[in-house]
């Protein structure tokens, strides 16, 4: 009972605008309807209105039929159940309101079309019981197929509510993939090079074991998940680079000239890692880091240059698709990733619109 209350309560709140344009529309209608009786005097029209029978007569049986279309329509039965439950209680409902008013007032029937001898008592009853069922069950038609526009147009949000949900757990489930393969290779391999060093060399090995220390206070934050910094990526990139053996020789050198204004953005976890590692894996001997801004179409991003002639290998298409995937589910559809070369110079560039919103990262 409790629950078939919330759901009329909710059906009543939600058509509430509606219901009183309908009743205010219907009492016009049937005041109107006194112009088109042959042989009404305009005083009696006047009696019509300023008596307020027209407005007693159509509130009390539109409302009694009302509440009973309601009522139906918050039963718990099926479609067609419902249906021809609506129209046996609006029938139901017009008529308790036509007797009740025969009752109290001697008659549904107005004093002054009752003073034309227009109309019995009876007869303007009975067609007071079919018109009034008529009107209110086209409402609640029209309620009806409202209800189940708006239960369609829910639907459609919530598809595209979960199509964004699985399309951002895909994304992550791609970055998790490239971390997965990013962090146990690098940890491993220091590690290896920590216990060599110790076994030849203490303070070299003390200084590997720090830098990668360095590193791992970075990448923590990653490794947890949520939204990482441009700031943030840029330097564990260069940790990661400086505990790298070419990096520990300085014959790999990281650099950055991005603007600190840009340093709080929000950033994909992991990307340049990934794109620093394979440049060092390809034997670069610089990477930098800049901002690429292009004013003509007013678009931003980042480039990551290395003094390689020809692209890295793990910048091939297999490793890039990924990576674009998670550019575009975070920067936006319009956001690329691409590499390109000259004689002295290779460059992966990932660039935005400026037009999208870039969300800023929280603590």
């Amino acid at each position: 009972m409790a629950r078939f209350a919330q759901r009329l309560a909710a059906l009543v709140r939600r058509h509430a605008v509606a219901t009183a344009v309908f009743l205010v529309l219907l009492t016009v209608l049937e005041a109107t309807r006194a112009w088109s009786i042959p042989g009404l005097s305009a005083g009696t029209i006047v009696r019509l209105f300023l008596g307020n029978e027209v407005l007693v007569n159509t509130l009390t049986v539109a409302c009694a039929g009302l509440a009973a279309l309601f009522i139906a329509a918050a039963l718990p039965l099926a479609s067609w159940r419902r249906t021809v439950a609506a129209i046996a209680l609006t029938l139901a409902g017009v008529t308790i309101g036509v007797a009740l008013l025969s009752w109290l007032r001697g008659g549904m029937l107005s004093s002054a079309v009752l003073d034309q001898q227009l109309l019995s008592q009876s007869a303007y009853a009975l067609r007071s019981v079919w018109f009034y069922s008529a009107v209110v069950l086209m409402f609640g038609a029209w309620l009806a197929s409202r209800e189940r526009e708006m239960a369609i147009a829910g639907a459609v949000r919530e598809a595209e509510l979960e199509r964004a949900r699985s399309q951002r757990a895909l994304m992550e489930s791609r970055l998790a993939v490239v971390q997965a393969r990013v962090e146990p290779e690098l940890l491993f391999a220091v590690l290896a090079d920590v216990q060599r060093l110790y076994l030849r060399e203490r303070t070299s090995g003390d200084r590997l074991l720090d830098d990668l220390i360095a590193y791992l206070r970075s990448a923590l934050p990653e490794m947890r998940g949520g939204i990482s910094t441009l700031g943030r990526e840029i330097a564990l990139m260069q940790t990661y680079l400086r505990i790298l053996p070419a990096g520990r020789t300085g014959r790999l050198e990281a650099s950055s000239y991005v603007a600190v204004r840009h340093a709080d953005q929000a950033f994909p976890p992991m990307l340049l890692l990934m794109l620093a590692q394979a440049a060092a894996e390809a034997g670069a001997r610089q990477v930098r880091v800049e901002d690429a801004v292009d004013s003509a179409d007013d678009r931003y991003g980042i480039v990551v240059a290395t003094d390689l002639a020809q692209p890295p290998t793990g910048w091939g298409p297999a490793t890039l698709e990924p990576l674009r995937g998670v550019v575009r589910h975070w920067f936006g559809p319009d956001a690329t990733l691409t590499v390109d070369c000259d004689a002295t110079t290779s460059r992966a560039s990932i660039v935005w619109s400026r037009a999208t919103p870039m969300p800023r990262a929280t603590g």
